[in-house]
């Protein structure tokens, strides 16, 4: 099975398993699930799937010399976002931890066709239910991991920058079982660029508004009963049928804005509280023989750190209007 990723360029896949598990249903539904959150109709932003998220983080892994069983665990990781993916965190869980998807992932992945594939070749299917003893697939910040990196250089990449995005990949190596960076230079240039994804992307206060938008979209749409939230595992686009064609004014006054862009006025009190996920690194680095943090060799890169994070625990509050 020949793969062609716009981060990785083409790949072979010969071990069974992984092919049988790419076509499952549970693999192939995450095609119909955007990556970034609000409907791209919505959402000016570059564009990509958690299916090309998945096969990404399964080729990266693959690419380190991961073993069979953590690129299956990356394949499958995140089986369990349902449509809009963290979107959802505003409408059932928590924005400052979005950790909805993966509450759900064991009921997902039980109710799914992925364990008969697993057992079918010989694999427990209880070996998936942590995915988090996988430390290259996932490991807590501020290190690297499969799953931080490939959605990084993916948004690189959709932003024009696969050049860039080939360059740091080559200079990531797996040592004592972590992701780390063979060059400090790189492992800057890294760090910079996911520190400017989340100031101007993931964690922006505009895009956090848009967030609550259109999460609200979705709450007045259960409470009004025109979507219920088994629909949530269906197409995203079978979704926004049914709310364009609603006769609800909320949702479509509120679809109107979010097509038609809107102004953001700073207020005390009242409106939208931004509240948006605090993400970052500080990549690991092997550096004259050591491992080293990029804090450590670059202390000016500490102090952006603090700063980034205070940025993110100011509680800021906005009101919206239409442009």
């Amino acid at each position: 099975m020949k793969i062609k990723d716009k981060v990785y360029g083409e790949c072979e896949i010969n071990e069974a398993v992984l092919i049988e598990l790419i076509n499952s249903k549970a693999i192939q539904r995450l095609k119909k699930v955007t990556q970034q959150g609000v409907p791209l109709k919505y959402n000016p932003q570059p564009y990509f799937t958690r299916y090309n998220h998945s096969i990404g983080v399964m080729l990266l892994l693959r690419r380190l010399g991961a073993s069979i069983k953590e690129q299956i665990a990356g394949l499958i990781h995140d089986m369990s976002h349902p449509a809009f993916s963290h979107l959802t965190d505003w409408v059932f869980g928590d924005p400052k931890i979005q950790g909805h998807q993966d509450d759900n992932f064991v009921e997902v992945f039980n109710n799914s066709d992925v364990p008969d594939i697993l057992r079918k070749y010989g694999f427990n299917a209880s070996d998936f239910y942590e995915l988090e003893k996988y430390s290259l697939l996932e490991t807590p910040s501020p290190n690297l991991c499969a799953d931080r990196i490939d959605n990084t250089l993916r948004d690189i990449a959709a932003r024009g920058g696969k050049v860039m995005s080939n360059f740091i990949l080559e200079h990531l190596i797996v040592f004592e079982h972590l992701i780390v960076f063979d060059s400090l230079s790189v492992a800057h240039i890294f760090a910079q660029e996911y520190k400017a994804l989340q100031f101007h992307n993931w964690g922006d206060d505009r895009n956090c508004i848009m967030f609550q938008l259109f999460a609200n979209v979705l709450k007045t749409a259960m409470n009004e009963g025109i979507i219920h939230k088994d629909d949530l595992f269906e197409s995203e686009s079978s979704i926004v049928y049914k709310l364009e064609n609603s006769n609800s004014e909320e949702i479509l006054k509120l679809l109107d804005l979010l097509k038609k862009g809107f102004r953001i006025d700073y207020v005390n009190r009242g409106g939208f509280e931004i509240r948006c996920k605090f993400r970052f690194i500080d990549p690991k680095i092997l550096h004259n023989g050591d491992i080293s943090k990029l804090s450590e060799l670059i202390p000016s890169y500490k102090d952006q750190l603090d700063l980034y994070k205070s940025h993110f625990e100011e509680i800021r509050f906005a009101e919206v209007h239409p442009r």
